[in-house]
C-alpha cells in the first residue's frame, strides 16, 4: 500500500518487540503470526450505533491504531501513524439458528479471521465482528496483530471504549483523559547504554539450535507450511498456589521466578539437556518513565534467559539464579531481539530458542470480565499466537493458571498433554522441596506414565514411548549379541537420518526404501 505524505500524522520508531515480531513475521512468511483474538459474550441488550461511536472513538484517540508498519524501510522499519483510518466492524445475526450450529459457525469464523492475518500496511491492523446469538446475548469477536497492543495495554483500551458506549448510550459528552505520548519513552531509550557486551558474554558457548519439539511432521519448522495452534489449560488448585508461594519466599526469590524454574526444569526433562534458553517476556515499562503506566501500545519485550541446571544442582541456588537472571533482563530489556541474534551470531535459520515464557500479573480475561458493566461482558478468551512452537502462559486467577500454547505441526498433540503432566509434576514437587534437594530428585522419570493429578490429563503408552525414544539419555536403547546402543546415541543417529533424508527433498507421505542387512541400521 502507497501512503500519501498528506494522510500522515506522525513517524515513529519501532519498539524493541515491534522490531521482533515484524522480522520474525516477514522473515518467515507467516501472514497468521502474532494474530491476537479476544472474545467474550455481551449479555446486556446491545446499542449497535454506540458501540461503533465508541470504537471511532478508540481510532481517534489511540495512535497505534491507526499506525502502518514498514519493515522494508532502511535502515530501520518504522511505524506510520494516519490522521484517519476506517473502522472494520461487521454485524452478523445467527439468531433464528440452534446452539449446535452456531458453535460450528462460530469456530469456523474465529479461525478464519486468525488465518486471515493482516496487510502491515493497511491500518487498522484489526477487525471487529458482532453476531447476535439470540436470548439477549452478542457474540463479540475482536482480532487484531500483536504490534499493536501488549497484554497491559488491552485492558486499557476495552476501558477507553466502555466508557465511551456508556456515553453514547446516554447521550452525554464524553471528554476522557488524554493519553500520553511516545516523547518521553523515546527520549528514554536514548539514553540506554549498549548492552552488547552483556548478551555476548551470556549467549556465549551455547549449543544454539537445540531440538525441544519432536513433531509429528517430522520434518524441520521451516518446511511446514500449514500453522495450526492448540491451547492445553490447567489450573493448580489454590493450596498448591499457596505453597509455592510459602517455598518462593522461603527460598528469597519471587514467586514468578519460581515458576519459571519449573518450566525450565519441565524443559531440561524433556530435552535431556542442562544448559537451556527459555524465551521469557518481560514488560518493557521503565518506571522512571512519566505516564508509562497509561500509554497503549507494544512494549513488552522477549528476551533469551539462560540457566545451567545440572542435576546434582540444589534447589536454592538454581532458584536464585533465575531469579538474577529475570532481574538482569529487566534492566536490559529495551534490547532488540535482532541485535541478541547478530550478537550471538546466530545463523539466519535458527532461532535462540523455541519456548517462551510469560507469566500474567493480570490476566487480561479476568481484568475484562464485568457482568455489572453497560455490554455486560463475560467469557472473556484470548487466544494468541506467538510465532514460537511453545508458549507456556502462567497467571494467578484464585490458584496457578497453566496455559500451554503449542504449534501442533512442530510440537504434535501428545506430546503437549506430556508436557502439561511433567509442569504440573515439577510444580507440585518444588513446593514441598527443601532448599538444599538436588533438581535431579524434583524431575518425574523420563519415559514413564506420570500418575494423573487431579485436573490434569495423564499421557497415553504411546506418549510415554515417544519421549522416551526422543529424550537422549544413557539408557539402554537397543541390544544385539554384539552390543548395545543407549538412547542419546540412538537419538542423534535418527536425527541425522532425518536430516540427511529431508536435504535430499523426502517429505510427508513420500515413500523411501530401505536396503540393510539388519542390526542397528535396520532401527
Amino acid at each position: 500500500m502507497r501512503i500519501s505524505q498528506q494522510d500522515i500524522q506522525a513517524i515513529e520508531p519501532l519498539t524493541p518487540l515491534q522490531k521482533g515480531m515484524l522480522f520474525h513475521s516477514v522473515s518467515h512468511g507467516e501472514s497468521g503470526a502474532y494474530v491476537e483474538q479476544l472474545t467474550a459474550t455481551l449479555s446486556a441488550e446491545l446499542d449497535d450505533a454506540a458501540f461503533r461511536t465508541a470504537w471511532d472513538r478508540a481510532l481517534r484517540d489511540v495512535e497505534m491504531l491507526r499506525s502502518a508498519f514498514l519493515p522494508e524501510q532502511r535502515p530501520e522499519p518504522l511505524r506510520v501513524v494516519l490522521k484517519q483510518a476506517a473502522l472494520p466492524l461487521e454485524h452478523l445475526d445467527w439468531s433464528d439458528q440452534d446452539a449446535e450450529a452456531q458453535q460450528q459457525r462460530l469456530t469456523a469464523l474465529m479461525t478464519a479471521e486468525k488465518d486471515a492475518g493482516f496487510d502491515l500496511t493497511r491500518p487498522p491492523l484489526m477487525r471487529l465482528k458482532l453476531v447476535r446469538m439470540g436470548a439477549g446475548d452478542t457474540r463479540l469477536i475482536w482480532t487484531f496483530h500483536h504490534l499493536l497492543l501488549d497484554g497491559w495495554s488491552i485492558p486499557l483500551l476495552m476501558q477507553r471504549v466502555l466508557s465511551a458506549y456508556e456515553a453514547a448510550t446516554r447521550g452525554t459528552a464524553l471528554t476522557p483523559p488524554p493519553l500520553p505520548g511516545f516523547a518521553a519513552y523515546r527520549k528514554w531509550m536514548t539514553t540506554r547504554p549498549s548492552a552488547e557486551s552483556y548478551w555476548r558474554e551470556t549467549l556465549r558457548g551455547h549449543a544454539h539450535g537445540a531440538p525441544l519439539a519432536f513433531g509429528v511432521s517430522g520434518l524441520p519448522r521451516s518446511r511446514i507450511e500449514t500453522r495450526e495452534y492448540r491451547e492445553t489449560a490447567d489450573h493448580l488448585p489454590a493450596d498448591l498456589n499457596d505453597a509455592l508461594a510459602r517455598q518462593a519466599e522461603h527460598l528469597g526469590v519471587t514467586f514468578a521466578s519460581l515458576v519459571e524454574l519449573a518450566a525450565l526444569m519441565a524443559l531440561r526433562a524433556f530435552t535431556g539437556q542442562s544448559d537451556l534458553i527459555l524465551g521469557t517476556t518481560v514488560s518493557g515499562r521503565p518506571h522512571g518513565v512519566a505516564g508509562m503506566d497509561e500509554m497503549i501500545g507494544m512494549f513488552i519485550n522477549t528476551l533469551p534467559l539462560r540457566a545451567d541446571l545440572p542435576p546434582d544442582r540444589p534447589l536454592r541456588d538454581a532458584a536464585q539464579t533465575v531469579l538474577s537472571r529475570l532481574a538482569a533482563l529487566q534492566e536490559r530489556a529495551e534490547t532488540p531481539l535482532h541485535d541478541i541474534r547478530q550478537w550471538a551470531r546466530l545463523p539466519a535459520d535458527e532461532s535462540l530458542f523455541e519456548t517462551i515464557f510469560v507469566f500474567e500479573n493480570y490476566p487480561v480475561a479476568a481484568g475484562l470480565s464485568d457482568s455489572e458493566s453497560a455490554l455486560g461482558i463475560r467469557d472473556v478468551h484470548v487466544e494468541e499466537r506467538t510465532g514460537y512452537p511453545l508458549t507456556i502462559v502462567a497467571a494467578r486467577t484464585g490458584g496457578l493458571s497453566l496455559k500451554l500454547i503449542a504449534d501442533t505441526g512442530y510440537f504434535s498433540a501428545p506430546l503437549q498433554v506430556e508436557f502439561a503432566t511433567v509442569l504440573r509434576s515439577v510444580c507440585s514437587a518444588l513446593a514441598v522441596a527443601s532448599p538444599d534437594q538436588p533438581l535431579s530428585a524434583l524431575l518425574p522419570p523420563r519415559g514413564t506414565a506420570l500418575p494423573a493429578e487431579q485436573g490434569a490429563a495423564s499421557p497415553n503408552h504411546d506418549t510415554s514411548l515417544i519421549s522416551q525414544v526422543f529424550m537422549p539419555h544413557d539408557g539402554v536403547a537397543l541390544m544385539t549379541g554384539s552390543g548395545d546402543l543407549d538412547y542419546t546415541t540412538l537419538h542423534g543417529r535418527v536425527e541425522a537420518l532425518s536430516r540427511c533424508l529431508v536435504g535430499m527433498g523426502v517429505c510427508v507421505g513420500g515413500y523411501v526404501g530401505v536396503l540393510t542387512s539388519g542390526g542397528f541400521g535396520f532401527v
